[in-house]
Parts: structure tokens; C-alpha cells; sequence
């Protein structure tokens, strides 16, 4: 990404050219024109084309002339071509980030857990957790 964003998070909504409801995992905006929109699955099923397309086609909606995008993938990615302002990502880049950062997200023990969740979902160990509402923060 060649913007530090001023805005982020996931985002949903009514997609009005799609017309149907539709959902953007990580959406990083500047301010001014510059996006980011990410996919992020977390599944033993590697990427596809038809995932980077509905991708491109959910960000339709917003008006911007930069537009990057991440596609994230725990499995890796089947062979397809991605536009120059793609990036696609595996688990392990995210783990050498870790390694180089200082942020407490990545510290060991976050990434031994984290290593042993994802090994668990690869043997179809998974475990679904209820989301838990919390309050406004500004409160």
C-alpha cells in the first residue's frame, strides 16, 4: 500500500449497482482518492479468479481514481493474472511482517496461537464463536 490511511475497517451495505447486500473485509481510505479493499479467507481453499472479480466488482460503488487491492489468502491462490495494483498475500508474509515488527499483535506467544488456530481450521478443527456487541467507545 503506497498511502497511509486515514480511515479503516471492514465495511457493509446495500451495493446499489449490484443491487444486493454486499460486504468489503478491510477498506482503507486517505482522505483525498486513494483506496485499498481487501478480501481476506481464511479457508483450506486457495483463492480464484472469480473471488479477485467480485472483489473489483464491490468496489465499483466507490468514487475513487486509486484503487489498490489485497487479496489474503490462509491456502495460497490458484494461477490467474491480477491488474498491477494487486497484491496477493499468504500467511507466511504476514508471519515475516510479524518477525520484522515491533507491534505486540505479532509477539511470540500471539503467533503460536495464531499458528495453532490455523492449524486446527486445516484439519477441519475450526471453532465458530458468537460476536459479542460492544458498547460505542466514545461513551
Amino acid at each position: 500500500m503506497d498511502f497511509l490511511p486515514e480511515d479503516y475497517g471492514n465495511w457493509w451495505g446495500t451495493d446499489k449497482i449490484r443491487k444486493k447486500e454486499s460486504e468489503i473485509d478491510l477498506l482503507a481510505f486517505d482522505g483525498k482518492d486513494r483506496y485499498l479493499f481487501a478480501e481476506v479467507k481464511w479457508r483450506n481453499q486457495k483463492i480464484d479468479a472469480a473471488i479477485y472479480e467480485e472483489l473489483l466488482e464491490k468496489a465499483k460503488p466507490f468514487p475513487a481514481k486509486n484503487k489498490n487491492y489485497w487479496l489474503v489468502s490462509l491456502s495460497g491462490f490458484e494461477d490467474f493474472p491480477v491488474e498491477k495494483n494487486t497484491e496477493r498475500i499468504t500467511l507466511e508474509e504476514i508471519y515475516e511482517i510479524g518477525q520484522q515488527s515491533v507491534d505486540p499483535f505479532y509477539s511470540e506467544s500471539n503467533m503460536r496461537s495464531l499458528k495453532k488456530s490455523i492449524k486446527e481450521l486445516r484439519e477441519g478443527k475450526g471453532k465458530a464463536h458468537e460476536l459479542i456487541e460492544m458498547d460505542d467507545e466514545s461513551n
